[in-house]
């Protein structure tokens, strides 16, 4: 008889904004004859459905077990034997690659612990497995302005005659060009993919940045069998992957992830910004080690391994505006938080720890770029509170959170040939078997292969043809954090791309998926 035996669950979360912590626990499967069941409690706080955007906040839950080659493979749900607490709505994806967990009715407050329960395919023997989970946001169907109103012509959208904002009011894409009704693109025009997102149709963003204990938990969930996995997603060579306490990213700003343990068949990835985990096995992870801190100094290699293993995908530059500014014309430029006020400066309280946010100099916007004191990522979601409205929490016009600041946002580009042949598949779970890799060949800078060093030696391990970005960093000023600026899209190793991982420090990962 099939058998299906849990062992363990790992918790992998965006753990952001003020308490906000989404958490699973208790993970067990029960088999009854032919049919397996995956239960787990899970509970998320600052939540919400309603409200002046009239959408809501979810979690995205998907499975790994570890196969009989030891390798952690996507366990795929059945959509049978799905049970849920009276409130919340268990919504299983059409390829049956994870679930929504949302509000069923209009609220807001903290989800308590809640036991649900669904199918899953079943597997023959025993295995090991993990239930992951990140917090999303729903963007609703419907139209939005791309650009802002501005005659003069800037560096942004357009209606292709007056420049104007374009209003984006069918899924299907709009054409490009200089015409009356096209969609302008200063850095170039063409035709796109019939299924390339506009930001129309509905979508789930991820609420916060790729956290720290995110990718931790990603790089400790891909492989225990082949080492170069590891090596592939960070700065480790092959004579210190093992090392204990060797940075994943010596050349990062507040990367706080170093080698846990020289034996690749238990978790090997660790945070510890306090620096005392070389004294005790205990002191990995502890609270004020820097997992929650947005995780910076990602090649869009690595951003794109992630997305593909949790079954997202990458968002477009029109996805990007529509979450970021929602479904009203801009007048001016602004920020995501609505505003075009210079962000205040203010010093890091509670460093490295869940609570980590800015020292509130005013009751202005709340963004971070380089223009305040801090020069570093923070915590995702670190301006958010209970009390704090949308410029003050550093939040969008839905309610995601840092789209303007603190780190760049990859985006599907439509200003070349690559970044308009994207269609919007999703990441199947599963990675390359030999280096880790998205196998979404594709997406667009997904391409299984290496390039050479550069000048200082150091090979970037990506392609990045038709990936841009938007929103700025801490790296930037606050004219890059304007939601309607369009950047010149990545161009690794030249002039207008960055040349090392340094360079990347203020890139992080969000990822977007439709219901």
């Amino acid at each position: 008889m099939k058998r299906f035996f849990s062992l363990l669950a790992l918790l992998c979360t965006a753990l952001i904004g003020r308490a906000n912590n989404v958490q699973i626990t208790g993970v067990t499967t029960t088999v009854a004859g032919s049919t397996t069941t995956v239960n787990l409690n899970i509970s998320w706080e600052n939540s919400w459905r309603g409200g002046p955007a009239n959408n809501y906040d979810a979690v995205w839950v998907f499975i790994k077990y570890y196969d009989d080659n030891n390798i952690w493979q996507p366990l795929k749900m059945t959509g049978n034997n799905v049970t849920a607490p009276s409130g919340l709505t268990v919504d299983i994806a059409s390829d049956k690659a994870g679930a929504f967990v949302y509000r069923s009715t209009d609220g807001s407050g903290s989800i308590a612990s809640s036991s649900i329960s669904i199918g899953v395919e079943q597997k023959a023997g025993s295995f090991d497995v993990k239930a992951f989970a990140l917090e999303m946001v729903y963007i609703p169907q419907g139209p939005f302005w791309a650009g802002y109103n501005n005659s003069i012509g800037a560096y942004n959208y357009g209606d292709g005659s007056s420049l104007a904002p374009l209003l984006i009011n069918s899924a299907f894409p709009p054409a490009m060009g200089n015409a009356p009704g096209q969609l302008w693109d200063p850095r170039g025009t063409g035709t796109l993919n019939s299924s390339f997102p506009t930001g129309y149709n509905a979508y789930y963003i991820m609420k916060y940045e790729l956290s720290q204990a995110g990718y931790r938990d990603f790089l400790n969930s891909i492989s225990y069998n082949n080492s170069d996995f590891l090596k592939e997603r960070s700065d480790l060579t092959g004579t210190n992957y093992l090392t204990i306490g060797t940075k994943l990213f010596p050349t990062g700003v507040r990367n706080n992830l170093k080698v846990r343990s020289s034996s690749i068949n238990v978790g090997y990835v660790g945070a510890d910004a306090n620096n005392n985990a070389n004294t005790s096995a205990a002191n990995w992870n502890e609270a004020n080690d820097g997992e929650w801190t947005a995780c910076g100094s990602l090649y869009w290699s690595d951003a794109a391994a992630f997305l593909d293993w949790a079954c997202l995908r990458p968002l477009t530059e029109l996805e990007y505006e529509k979450a970021a500014n929602g479904p009203d014309v801009q007048v001016y430029p602004r920020f995501a938080t609505g505003t075009y006020i210079i962000p205040p400066t203010g010093a890091i309280a509670s460093a490295y720890t869940s609570a980590e946010s800015q020292v509130r100099t005013s009751t202005t916007n709340y963004i971070n770029t380089s223009d305040g004191t801090i020069l570093a990522p923070l915590r995702s979601g670190y301006a958010a509170d209970a009390t704090s409205d949308r410029k003050r929490s550093g939040g969008s016009y839905y309610g995601v959170m840092d789209l303007s600041g603190n780190l760049w946002e990859y985006c599907v580009t439509t200003s070349n040939a690559a970044g308009r042949s994207f269609r919007g598949n999703v990441g199947d779970g599963i990675l390359s078997i030999t280096e880790g890799r998205a196998n979404q060949n594709s997406w667009p800078g997904v391409k299984n292969t290496v390039t050479s060093a550069n000048t200082t030696g150091e090979v970037l391990k990506e392609y990045v043809a038709g990936i841009g970005m938007k929103g700025g960093s801490f790296v930037d000023s606050y004219q890059a954090a304007v939601t309607s600026i369009l950047q010149d899209p990545i161009a690794p190793g030249s002039p207008s791309g960055p040349p090392n991982r340094f360079a990347y420090r203020g890139y992080g990962c969000r990822g977007v998926r439709q219901p």
